[in-house]
């Protein structure tokens, strides 16, 4: 039978039937499938900026403070250190927001604008696995969606990032695609070949090296930190079903860094035709719902499993520029002396005069 009578379909995504995902996932879902790709490039943009102008802010600051003479050296320190912490928390709260606006566009991409080509189409019967067809895919509908944020996003770093969160996006895609591909997916020993070149083709789509070998795109580092775990679940699809069959007991039941795990080597078996996995599935039917239950939430999406600190808003370079265009603007100011001002400092900024003594 070409549809498997596996008692689990999980994920079912070729039918639309698909599991919960995590709450967070769901809510990046429900945000990208409001906002268009241009209406995020746009975001990236003025976070960039406001990045640029608080890197200003900083530089002024820094320098402003320099020309203070506070006497009392505790209030120096805690008033210099009040402010350095000031500035370093919005500027991480600027970056965690750009990092998520990237990971947000990712979504819309891989996730809605390319669906039907991706998730519910690729490697579904009746057709099934067959060589080149996320390659075409990626060309198909997901260049388009690269050459977008190529025009609009004006920096050069954050523009890698934006590709970056669209890089992340795919390798989930794809992750669901084989692992909770529902009844519509059949995945064989023999299709392993397949799969591992979609990865390659999926790495070397985003890296784009040029004749040189010159990456072009996403620093290939990046790549193949988001693509690590694919690359440990792929192994799973190259054992055989009875090999996995007996890696299952010893196997961690689940772990959102590992490959061989109880989780997944359910999801693959479940997704075989051959009577050794449809026998011990059926088997074991309640338990293996009750264990993919269990850990829907588990695999976390890529993006989390790179650094928090992966990219900058914009270069250092860019960003040192700022700074001392800011110092620059506290040097022309004319700044008291200490913090206290004094009475004829206070007159002259509240234009009065004092009265004359008669």
């Amino acid at each position: 039978d070409p549809q498997r009578n596996g008692p689990v379909a999980f994920g079912a995504l070729g039918n639309g039937r698909g599991t919960a995902v995590r709450a967070k996932q769901t809510r990046r879902s429900t945000e990208a499938a409001r906002t268009s790709v241009e209406h995020m490039c746009v975001r990236l943009n003025s976070l960039a900026f406001a990045h640029s102008q608080l890197a200003v802010l900083r530089g002024f600051v820094t320098a402003a403070w320099e020309q203070l003479h506070i006497e009392d050296a505790r209030d120096e320190r805690t008033g210099h250190k009040y402010a350095d912490t000031l500035l370093r928390a919005s500027d991480g709260t600027l970056r965690i927001a750009a990092r998520e606006v990237g990971m947000h566009l990712g979504t819309r991409v891989c996730f809605v604008d390319t669906r039907e080509r991706i998730l519910d189409e690729l490697h579904a019967m009746p057709i099934g696995p067959r060589h080149g067809a996320l390659a075409a895919a990626l060309e198909d509908v997901v260049a388009p969606a690269l050459e977008t944020i190529m025009s609009l996003v004006g920096d050069e770093t954050v523009r890698t990032h934006a590709i970056l969160g669209v890089c992340c996006g795919a390798v989930s895609a794809y992750e669901r695609v084989i692992l909770d591909g529902g009844e519509l997916r059949i995945y064989e020993v023999k299709d392993a070949p397949i799969l591992r070149a979609d990865v390659d083709a999926l790495a070397a789509f985003f890296v784009a090296k040029d004749s040189q070998g010159h990456a072009q795109g996403v620093p290939e580092h990046l790549v193949e930190t988001a693509m690590r775990r694919l690359h440990s679940v792929l192994e799973l699809f190259e054992a055989g079903s009875p090999a996995l069959i007996s890696q299952f007991a010893s196997a961690p039941e689940a772990d959102p860094l590992k490959g061989l795990t109880k989780h997944n080597i359910a999801r693959v078996l479940i997704h075989r035709p051959d009577d050794a996995a449809r026998k011990w599935v059926k088997e074991r039917a309640k338990a293996l719902t009750d264990l993919l239950t269990r850990h829907e939430h588990t695999n976390v999406h890529v993006d989390e499993l790179l650094p928090q600190d992966v990219l900058k808003l914009g270069s250092r370079a860019a960003e040192r520029e700022s700074e001392l265009e800011g110092a620059e603007d506290a040097r022309r100011m004319s700044l008291p002396s200490q913090l206290q001002p004094s009475a004829e400092e206070v007159a002259t900024r509240i234009e009065l005069k004092r009265p004359s003594a008669r």
